[in-house]
């Protein structure tokens, strides 16, 4: 659902659309991208009070992660321009086991089991700047909730009781989205989202992928 106006809709794919050019020049500011992208939801989360989200909270660190490439890939540059080389070779180590965990889940498998996000370090996001939409916007109004979630994730759907979430940011990460895929659509980009953990692993594995991205071409198999 569009929570903007078309003109809106329209400033925002522009600009989505020249900095995805930008990336496809440069691959490395890819990581620039993310700040602006996820900034309208950061906005509406900010303006409502009775989010329960604070520092420290990483239960939602535990879930299921999609992304879309151009995501993945500015988490990879993020990290390579962040870290040191032994803090790097040592987020490769936690993504590989993660990713080894999951190999064989199928969705629903890895929906129904807690996998922590290889990513989070000392409680924290530490690609906060450049996290996925699907992180940025992921909110609740109850931090009981959200235990309750993570002490029982074989519990889906019903069973769970659900993450209570307010819908003006559920409009505006769905708008976000509709943005990608409508400029990613347009430019023959692959306009689909990816698992995180896996993908993020397969550039580790090998960085030359990024050349395939910026030709158009998909890299990642669907999530």
């Amino acid at each position: 659902m569009n929570s903007v106006s078309p003109e809106e809709f329209n400033r925002r794919c522009n600009r989505l659309y020249r900095q995805l050019r930008m990336a496809k020049g440069a691959a490395p500011s890819a990581t620039s991208i993310g700040p602006k992208f996820i900034r309208p939801v950061e906005k509406i989360i900010h303006q409502i009070p009775a989010i329960d989200c604070r520092a420290g909270c990483s239960y939602c660190c535990n879930l299921r992660v999609v992304a879309f490439s151009f995501e993945i890939i500015a988490i990879y540059f993020y990290l390579v321009n962040s870290l040191t080389k032994s803090e790097l070779e040592e987020c490769k180590i936690r993504v590989r086991r993660q990713c080894e965990k999951i190999r064989h889940m199928t969705v629903s498998e890895h929906f129904a089991t807690n996998i922590t996000c290889p990513l989070l370090v000392g409680g924290e996001c530490s690609v906060y700047p450049v996290r996925p939409l699907s992180c940025a916007g992921y909110h609740s109004a109850s931090v009981d909730a959200c235990r309750n979630s993570d002490e029982n994730p074989e519990l889906t759907g019903f069973e769970s009781g659900g993450i209570p979430m307010f819908q003006e940011v559920n409009d505006a990460q769905s708008t976000q989205d509709a943005v990608a895929v409508e400029v990613l659509s347009k430019t023959r980009d692959d306009p689909h989202k990816y698992e995180l953990i896996r993908s993020l692993w397969k550039i580790m594995e090998n960085p030359k992928l990024i050349q395939r991205w910026k030709s158009g071409r998909a890299i990642f198999k669907k999530a």
